[in-house]
């Protein structure tokens, strides 16, 4: 839960401070396997795994691994992410009239 309530925007911030290669190593294996496919997570670790839920609120720590590895194919993936979950998203407004007003 921590990722949810800003724990990824301090962790962007303090690897900036903080010169621990192991971590920082970590931290962006992190933010690039929890949205990481089957096959990359296979080729990290030899297993595959569930990352869990909110895919749509990790996507940010997927385009800061893109932005880090100034790989663009991953800044697009976390785009692709971000729009593509629905959940909690709002439909867009529609203006009606007439008989079709209840108070």
């Amino acid at each position: 839960m921590t990722m949810l309530f800003g724990g990824g925007e301090l962790l962007m911030e303090i690897v900036q401070l903080i010169d621990v290669p192991t971590f920082d190593a970590a931290w962006l294996d992190f933010c690039f396997l929890f949205s990481g496919t089957d096959a990359e997570k296979t080729a990290r670790y030899g297993v595959t795994f569930k990352s869990g839920g909110f895919t749509q609120l990790y996507a940010k720590l997927l385009a800061y691994a893109g932005l880090r590895r100034q790989d663009q194919s991953l800044i697009d993936r976390a785009w692709t992410t971000f729009n593509a979950n629905k959940t909690g998203v709002w439909p867009e407004a529609v203006t009606v009239g007439g008989s079709d007003v209840r108070p």
